[in-house]
């Protein structure tokens, strides 16, 4: 499968360096790699971290096209990226997830799912469905996930996966670049991208039923005292 590679990442060539170790043993062999689109956001880290992050990229892919804007925004690099790639398919990536093991032929389904936009690698924290995921909201009773059909919600996101490319472009010609780019998908933030993304699937890769994905982040985020905080669909990340 030909597909360009993005990347998302910020002042944090600790995690990039650890991600795109275990992508290009684990992920990228099973991919054609056209062209890829990197995005360095100026967070969290000096300007030292800044180079060193762009330098892992280019180390691993020298003819890569690096983003280094001038100030961050999470969901202005998602943009960026996915509106530079011309691709069939794009492997979307963000720095701070490890592949821990064989992702195997994650690409299988969309030559039977038409309206299938995303195959998201199998993490940690997510529903845990083989298969389509529902496109409706769920809740957890004794451990167990129920489905609920009263409210229509999409399940497209920007984890680590392969997406359509045309899905990925015109979903950043739609995106607000001042918001959080998965929470567009659902909740109200950008009905018109809403409405676009709920017409396509979203496929759950999880080739032995387990994790393909290990999260980097949350141990990153924990042992350097900050947190996500989501208001009104934007993102920010402060020190707590």
């Amino acid at each position: 499968m030909q597909a360009d590679i993005t990347i998302v990442a910020t002042r944090r060539p600790e995690l990039l360096r650890q991600m795109i170790a275990s992508f290009s043993k684990n992920v990228f062999p099973r991919l054609e790699i056209g062209h890829v689109y990197a995005n360095v956001d100026p967070a969290f880290g000096s300007k030292d971290d800044q180079a060193e992050a762009v330098h892992i990229i280019r180390q691993r892919f020298p003819t890569a096209t690096v983003f280094e804007p001038e100030t961050p925004g999470f969901g202005a690099a998602v943009v960026r990226v996915w509106a530079a790639t011309s691709s069939p398919f794009v492997m979307h990536v963000e720095e701070d997830w490890l592949a821990i093991k064989d992702a195997g032929d994650f690409s299988a389904p969309f030559a039977s799912h038409p309206k299938l936009a995303q195959v998201v690698l199998s993490m940690p924290f997510q529903e845990k469905r083989s298969g389509m995921r529902r496109k409706f909201l769920s809740r957890r009773f004794i451990g167990l996930t129920a489905p609920f059909t009263r409210q229509p919600c999409n399940h497209i996101g920007t984890s680590p996966g392969i997406f359509r490319g045309s899905f990925c472009r015109e979903a950043a010609r739609m995106m607000d670049p001042a918001l959080d780019p998965e929470k567009q998908f659902c909740g109200g933030h950008n009905p018109p991208l809403e409405r676009y993304a709920r017409d396509f699937d979203s496929f759950i890769h999880s080739p032995d039923g387990d994790c393909v994905l290990a999260d980097l982040g949350r141990d990153w985020m924990k042992a350097h005292g900050r947190q996500k905080q989501i208001v009104n669909g934007v993102v920010t990340w402060p020190e707590i």
